[in-house]
């Protein structure tokens, strides 16, 4: 009989610290993109969200709640991945679609694909 008082407050103490201790990415609220196809791919980086879809889908957003659409010059690509680095301690944000498209980006808001090398 006197195990159940302690066994009961072990469990509300040990939900209070799991509870208690809940951050930012526990917390998750529905946002509406404002685009109606699909999205593949989402980053954050350099104060900036990136996301990515089908028919050449770019949005970006500085808060993860307002989206604005980028124009990616490929409409009817599916654009599945973004990344962002610091080659050369330069930011550049990079997405990845479909027949091995890739978009480079040094602000997340100008995307245009490297024209290839002529050969000499």
């Amino acid at each position: 009989m006197h195990l159940r008082p302690r066994l009961l407050i072990a469990v509300f103490t040990a939900l209070f610290l799991f509870v208690g201790r809940a951050s930012a990415q526990d917390l998750w609220q529905p946002r509406t993109s404002g685009v109606t196809v699909p999205l593949w791919g989402v980053a954050y980086a350099a104060g900036q969200w990136v996301a990515v879809g089908e028919q050449g889908t770019i949005l970006t957003s500085p808060d993860g709640a307002t989206w604005t659409p980028r124009a990616s010059g490929f409409p009817a690509r599916w654009l599945v991945g973004v990344g962002y680095g610091t080659p050369g301690g330069s930011g550049l944000w990079v997405v990845v679609g479909g027949s091995g498209l890739i978009l480079p980006s040094p602000d997340a808001i100008t995307w245009a694909a490297p024209r290839p090398a002529r050969p000499r």
